[in-house]
């Protein structure tokens, strides 16, 4: 009789696990990389910069701005993002391989692009760019008809 109820205690212990595998399913495929891609779709300006080791203050970029050279990378939800600087721009392709990381593909190069604490870091051969959300360009998505809270 003893062994019975091992068996017995193994199909609820087999039972369990499954029910926990087939709930592991279904939230991976419903996290897709559509709605990790909402992280990314947006304009991002330029706040910070190191190459070679050297940072480049917030006041520089502040001043380069004042001059009319504000870096802004836009990711559109047609999956093409384009960076612009002075009048320039560079397009290309992206895809978010997670919720925290998406990879941008321009003539046939790919760069990772990296999401943490609002802040969104392209690193390629020795130079970081860092980018925040372009609060000025989607400040008007924000409101919601004149309601404010202090």
């Amino acid at each position: 009789m003893r062994g019975s109820g091992e068996v017995s205690i193994d199909k609820k212990w087999l039972a369990i696990l499954a029910s926990v595998f087939a709930l592991c399913l279904l939230l991976v495929g419903c996290g897709s990389n559509e709605d990790a891609s909402k992280n990314f779709i947006g304009d991002w300006k330029l706040v910070g910069m190191e190459e070679d080791g050297k940072a480049t203050s917030k006041e520089d970029i502040k001043l380069m701005e004042s001059f009319g050279m504000k870096v802004v990378m836009s990711f559109k939800e047609d999956k093409t993002f384009s960076l612009s600087f002075a009048g320039e721009e560079e397009t290309g392709k992206w895809e978010a391989k997670s919720a925290s990381e998406a990879s941008l593909k321009v003539d046939g190069e790919t760069v990772s692009v990296k999401l943490s604490d609002g802040e969104l870091t392209l690193e390629q051969d020795g130079t970081k760019m860092i980018f925040e959300r372009d609060k000025a360009e989607s400040g008007s998505t924000k409101t919601d008809g004149g309601s404010s809270s202090s």
